[in-house]
C-alpha cells in the first residue's frame, strides 16, 4: 500500500489515504470517500496537474505518486477553460494519434527521421507521426517549415508580409530540389552568418480536420499568447492571474495557493523569496535573463553568452558552438549573441562580423518582456 495525504490550500484541510501498488486512475478519483469524486479538483503533485481524464497520460505520471507523497486538492476556476500549458501540450500529443489518420499524407521521405513513411507537409518540411511530437517540441507547437535554406537560389523574400522581426519573410521555394539525395558539401571555413531557415507557417485550422482538436490547439494557442506576458500567468486551478505589483509571493484568488507568480510553483518559505519579479530558486524569467561567458568558437579571445532570451519572442535558447550570430530555434529570428542587434543590424551599427566583436556583452533586463498592463 501507498500512504498519501491530500491537503486542500482553501481550508487547510487534510486527508489520508492508501493507495493499491498497483493504483489505477479510478482508484485515485475515488481515495477520498468523504471528498466524493476528486475529480472536480485539479491535483498537483510536485508543481505538476495529474491527469484525471486520460488514461496513457495519468499512466506515465503514477511515478509521481510515491509513499508519503502530499497532493494538493485546488478547486478548480469557474468555466475550467484553462489548462496548465505543458499539461495542454501533453494532452494534444495523446490525442494527435487519433487526428493523425485524418490529416493529409503523402508517402515520401520523413525529413527527421529519413524513413519511406505516410508523412505530413508543412511547405516543404515532411514530417512522420513518430516524429511529429519531437517537430512540435522543436517549434513551440508553430506548424513551420523547418527547411535551412543553404542555397540563395532556393529562396525568395515578400515583402508584403512581414515577420514578426519586422524584416521580410523568408521562404524556400516549394519547387524540391533536382537532386532530391543532394548533401551540402562540407567545409572547414567558419560560416559568416546565422544560418537561414525557411520561415513559412501552416495554419492549424486547416491542417488538423476534427473540430475538437481544433477547439483545444486554438486554447494552446490563447494561453501561449498570455503567457508572453510577464504579469500574465494561469494558476494550475486553471484561473487567469495578473500582478499589479511584480511581486513574486502570490496567493490566487480562487484556490488560494500561495505560489511564485513567475514560476507558479507552489511557494516555499525556506527556498523562495519574495523580490520583484523573481523568487530567486531557478525562476523562470531570472533564467532567461540570466548567462555565463564561454569562448567564442574559431575566435577564443571573444567571450559570448552560453545562452540568450530571444528578443522577439522571448523564449531561452543556447549558444550552438558556432559563430556570435544566432537564429532562435522557435521564432527563426536572427541576433547577435553580445550585442542583441539582428545580425545585419550589427554588421551596420558595429562594422562587425560574425567572429569579430560589436561592442560589451549587453545585459537583458527583466523590463524588456511585454506586460498586459503597462504601469
Amino acid at each position: 500500500m501507498i500512504p498519501v495525504t491530500f491537503k486542500t490550500p482553501a481550508n487547510g484541510k487534510i486527508y489520508t489515504a492508501h493507495l493499491l501498488n498497483n493504483f489505477t486512475r479510478s482508484d485515485l478519483i475515488q481515495a477520498i470517500p468523504t471528498l466524493g469524486s476528486l475529480i472536480k479538483y485539479r491535483l498537483l503533485v510536485n508543481n505538476q496537474i495529474l491527469c484525471l481524464d486520460n488514461d496513457a497520460i495519468f499512466n506515465r505520471q503514477k511515478e509521481l505518486i510515491h509513499p508519503n507523497i502530499q497532493i494538493l486538492l485546488l478547486n478548480q476556476a469557474v468555466g475550467g477553460t484553462f489548462i496548465e500549458i505543458s499539461l495542454l501540450k501533453e494532452i494534444l500529443l495523446e490525442d494527435l494519434k487519433n487526428e493523425w489518420t485524418k490529416v493529409d499524407r503523402i508517402l515520401t521521405i520523413c525529413d527527421f527521421c529519413l524513413c519511406v513513411e505516410m508523412c505530413a507537409t508543412i511547405h516543404r518540411t515532411s514530417v512522420c507521426i513518430d516524429c511529429f511530437p519531437n517537430y512540435l517540441k522543436e517549434t513551440n507547437f508553430e506548424l513551420r517549415c523547418t527547411r535551412q535554406i543553404d542555397n540563395r537560389d532556393d529562396l525568395y523574400r515578400i515583402s508584403h508580409r512581414t515577420s514578426s522581426s519586422g524584416s521580410d519573410l523568408v521562404l524556400c521555394k516549394l519547387q524540391p530540389p533536382i537532386e532530391m539525395n543532394h548533401q551540402a558539401k562540407k567545409t572547414d571555413t567558419p560560416r559568416d552568418q546565422a544560418a537561414i531557415f525557411c520561415e513559412s507557417t501552416v495554419d492549424y485550422r486547416t491542417f488538423f480536420k476534427t473540430t475538437d482538436f481544433i477547439d483545444r490547439w486554438s486554447i494552446l494557442c490563447d494561453i501561449t499568447d498570455l503567457l508572453k506576458n510577464i504579469d500574465c500567468q494561469i494558476c494550475y486551478c486553471g484561473a487567469l492571474l495578473f500582478n499589479m505589483t511584480m511581486s513574486a509571493k502570490q496567493q490566487c484568488s480562487t484556490c488560494l495557493r500561495w505560489l511564485c507568480f513567475f514560476c507558479n510553483r507552489t511557494w516555499n518559505d525556506e527556498t523562495m523569496k519574495d523580490l520583484i519579479y523573481t523568487c530567486t530558486n531557478d525562476c523562470e524569467y531570472q533564467r532567461r535573463i540570466q548567462y555565463d561567458l564561454v569562448p567564442l568558437l574559431n575566435a577564443p579571445t571573444i567571450m559570448v553568452p552560453d545562452r540568450r532570451c530571444c528578443p522577439n519572442c522571448f523564449l531561452l535558447g543556447g549558444y550552438g558552438s558556432a559563430c556570435k550570430y544566432h537564429s532562435c530555434p522557435y521564432c527563426r529570428h536572427q541576433f547577435c549573441f553580445i550585442c542583441l542587434e539582428t545580425d545585419i543590424g550589427c554588421k551596420e551599427k558595429y562594422n562587425s562580423s560574425a567572429y569579430t566583436p560589436c561592442t560589451a556583452v549587453k545585459k537583458q533586463e527583466y523590463s524588456m518582456f511585454p506586460r498586459i498592463h503597462n504601469s
